[in-house]
């Protein structure tokens, strides 16, 4: 794998951190229920379809080449990204609530 193709990689592995902390916290509702059996199945939904996007985004870009430090560029974009979006798990409750105002 050439340099350019290496850069590349890390800096969608960021970003891509960066958006999976996102997610994380947008469904912070489900991932953490008291339902013992909801929050198995939610739990191993999300993970099988972030892995796979994460796959398909590194296939099309390098042929499919992981390398550890695309996993360490994954963590450190997810722990910036977790830093600045906290505010989304009691965001999106709120807009939840606010809709269903609106229907009643």
């Amino acid at each position: 794998m050439n340099l350019k193709l290496q850069i590349i990689s890390i800096i969608v592995s960021l970003i891509y951190g960066y958006i999976f902390s996102c997610l994380v916290n947008i469904n912070y509702k489900f991932l953490f229920s008291k339902v013992l059996w909801f929050k198995i199945i939610m739990n191993i939904i999300f993970i099988i379809d972030c892995g796979l996007i994460y796959f398909i985004i590194i296939k099309y870009i390098n042929n499919g080449y992981i390398h550890y430090y695309l996993y360490i560029m994954i963590i450190i974009g997810f722990s910036l990204g977790f830093i600045k979006t906290t505010f989304l798990r009691k965001l999106i409750p709120n807009i939840y609530r606010k809709l269903k105002r609106q229907k009643l």
